[in-house]
């Protein structure tokens, strides 16, 4: 996967990039930003071998020493999952972990408004069934009220077309897909939006959940941002639940 800021950037763009802290080479930041993206697995009696299906995206967060998984909640709801059913390869293992406990608004069925679950690994994380890497630190950003002003917008997820899971060879390879472009108008209620530049060619149906990042510009020195994750995407408008409103999901699981 590459997303190519410098080319989206131009001049405006450095060598390197802030991510949480760290600079990311610039040509690097795509793959850096990969490793917070997941597709999202679902243990699933009678998908033998796997017993494993998948339906969208997950974005992987940390705060303080807390780890959570977030996804849609409509990822759920459409395909009829438990909450206990979601799993996150544990590729270094060859094993699939599943969290202790799931987050989300009190009345489902009330609407879609906070489409998001906010899953807890912490303890799967601290009995070394996953490893401690590879979940963005929301530690500093998720007081933040306001979103910053993005330069440009960008998300990762695992489109439905390039991942599909092969039971009559019992192989996945997961592939990961990254859409960049500029702040939009939303056309749904309570969500945020920005325009792929150029335009998909592709349906993006199995991009829900996955993260969206937006890069501002701090004395002309690019900084990441975590925006939130995909909720509705086309092929020509990608909608998001932003930072804020998953904020009071991690809120309510940390009290």
């Amino acid at each position: 996967m590459n997303i190519n800021l410098e080319t989206i950037l131009g001049s405006k763009l450095h060598t390197a990039v802030e991510v949480t802290g760290l600079l990311i080479p610039a040509n690097s930041l795509g793959e850096h930003l990969r490793r917070f993206a997941e597709p999202a697995l679902f243990h699933t009696n009678g998908f033998e071998p796997f017993d494993v299906s998948k339906a969208g995206s997950l974005t992987r967060v940390r705060v303080g020493d807390r780890y959570f998984a977030i996804t849609t909640d409509h990822q759920l709801r459409i395909n009829r999952y438990d909450f206990n059913q979601l799993c996150i390869h544990n590729s270094s293992t060859s094993r699939f972990a599943t969290s202790h406990s799931a987050i989300f608004q009190n009345n489902r069925e009330q609407g879609t408004d906070l489409d998001a679950v906010v899953f807890e690994f912490t303890d799967t994380v601290r009995s070394r069934s996953l490893p401690s890497h590879s979940w963005y630190r929301l530690d500093q950003e998720l007081s933040i009220e306001r979103l910053p002003e993005p330069q440009i917008i960008f998300a990762i997820g695992y489109p439905g077309h390039i991942n599909t899971i092969d039971f009559d060879v019992s192989s996945y390879e997961a592939a990961p897909y990254g859409v960049g472009g500029e702040q939009s108008t939303p056309y749904l209620p309570n969500r945020l939006a920005f325009r792929p530049q150029p335009s998909l060619e592709f349906d993006p149906v199995g991009m829900s959940g996955g993260p969206v990042f937006g890069v501002q510009l701090l004395d002309l020195k690019p900084k990441v941002f975590f925006a939130g994750i995909i909720t509705n995407a086309t092929r020509s408008l990608f909608h998001f639940l932003s930072r804020q409103q998953i904020a009071k999901l991690i809120v309510k699981a940390m009290d």
